[in-house]
């Protein structure tokens, strides 16, 4: 079950040991080429070993024999004849055990992708390296497209121009297309949060400034959408880890949240009607990701920000988490996930109820929105709370700014348990009660 046999490019080198981490699981390939008498053509044997000897050499023989793509698709080929992500694993050697591609193949079956195209956002940190390296680890022959987008926000001088350095030579390294975006300009706050739902991604560049994290945020998953929309792809990857979800979910309960913030990063988000947005990694842990890339000697970029304590995001990670664990709960992490996904189902039938509700007492007409406020009379206040929040990212207005006592205040108008008949609410959103209704309006 260990040895193939398949058609390969003349001029392939023959006898090579190749590593190849950069391509295939952590093991070793022997490749012999020989003339088959009865075929008559060119064939490679593959041999997994697991030792790695000569790796670099064979690898850059190799290259410059048949160049990368015919490389990249002889040891595709080749990982694809002797390996099912599906089956029982062989049994490693104690401490070479790799869980992340068979948590990403669980997590992701490669059948529901192979077909379509996948834009997979890579900033050249720990946790999106992982990510590209296991979906390449796992993917399987199909017409599906896989390709590489970096987005770089330029604030860390350098450090962004090394990291863009990075992610293009690991795009070619594995003979992947790659499409790099640069945040150009920084001084327009986000001025929507509808392809984002408020979650930091761990794996790129944070600050603390709400408004720079929420442009930045923004920028980077707009660039994502086009580059999908370019390329006719149907799903984008990000790398949001477990470790991440727990982070997000802690870090929402300190600086105040409802439902939703509790509900933390959700593992499926559309982005538009064609292109859906999915983090495949939000069961994998720090650790698997470090294990992983250490176990197939994948390099990655570190960002030094992460290191300082003077952002929140880095203080809950490296302060507030360690000694919440050792005091509480040494299963922290956990409680915390566990937390979000009941969260995220309680938060799933409070959508489909506001839903119900927006579809029989609300119309749109641009940006001019009616609430028949008779249809709420008998809601709870909560719910009427929902269905606001469900019409300011239906009309894609800013949720940035608006804080719980301006949705309550809203409520109270809707509900006419508030004298007030006329407020404007951030994000240049004016609200007027009448007899019978409520008027939403978004100034220009």
């Amino acid at each position: 079950p260990n040895v193939v046999g398949l058609p390969v490019a003349p001029g392939f080198p023959f006898d090579a040991e190749v590593r190849c981490p950069r391509f295939l699981p952590p093991m070793g390939c022997r490749l012999h080429r020989h003339r088959d008498n009865t075929k008559h053509q060119h064939c490679i044997l593959a041999e997994w070993l697991s030792s790695a000897s000569n790796c670099r050499k064979a690898e850059t023989e190799a290259r410059s024999q048949v160049g990368d793509a015919a490389l990249v698709q002889t040891l595709r080929s080749v990982y694809f004849y002797t390996h099912d992500p599906f089956a029982t694993p062989t049994p490693m050697p104690a401490g070479r055990r790799v869980r992340l591609p068979r948590q990403l193949a669980h997590a992701w079956p490669p059948p529901e992708w192979a077909d379509l195209g996948i834009v997979v956002a890579v900033s050249g940190g720990a946790d999106s390296v992982a990510l590209l390296r296991g979906l390449a680890t796992i993917r399987r022959p199909g017409p599906g497209r896989m390709l590489i987008a970096h987005f770089n926000h330029r604030l860390r001088g350098d450090a962004s121009t090394r990291d863009e350095a990075f992610v293009r030579e690991l795009a070619e390294s594995l003979a992947l297309p790659i499409q790099v975006g640069h945040w150009s300009d920084r001084s327009t706050a986000a001025e929507n949060d509808s392809i984002d739902d408020g979650d930091s991604d761990n794996d790129s560049e944070s600050h603390d400034n709400p408004c720079d994290e929420a442009s930045a945020r923004q920028a980077r998953y707009r660039f994502l959408l086009d580059v999908a929309h370019q390329h006719g792809a149907r799903f984008v990857a990000t790398a949001h880890t477990a470790d991440d979800q727990a982070e997000t979910v802690l870090h929402h309960v300190l600086r105040g949240t409802g439902l939703a913030g509790l509900a933390g990063i959700p593992r499926v988000r559309r982005l538009s009607e064609a292109v859906t947005l999915i983090r495949p990694m939000l069961d994998v842990s720090r650790a698997d990701v470090e294990h992983f890339l250490q176990e197939i000697g994948q390099a990655y970029c570190h960002d030094a920000t992460n290191d300082t304590s003077h952002y929140t995001r880095n203080r809950i990670r490296q302060e507030v988490m360690p000694q919440l664990s050792a005091a509480f709960n040494p299963r922290l992490g956990e409680a915390l996930r566990n937390l979000a996904r009941s969260a995220a189902g309680a938060r799933e039938v409070v959508n489909r109820a506001a839903d119900a509700l927006t579809e029989r007492a609300v119309t749109f007409d641009g940006d001019v929105v009616v609430l028949q406020v008779a249809a709420f009379a008998d809601e709870p206040s909560y719910l009427i709370r929902e269905t606001l929040i469900a019409v300011w990212r239906r009309q894609q207005w800013p949720r940035q700014a608006m804080r719980h006592e301006h949705w309550d205040r809203l409520a109270g108008m809707v509900a006419a348990s508030s004298d007030t008949t006329a407020v404007d609410f951030p994000g240049n959103v004016h609200a007027r009660r009448e007899s019978d209704r409520l008027t939403l309006t978004r100034l220009a």
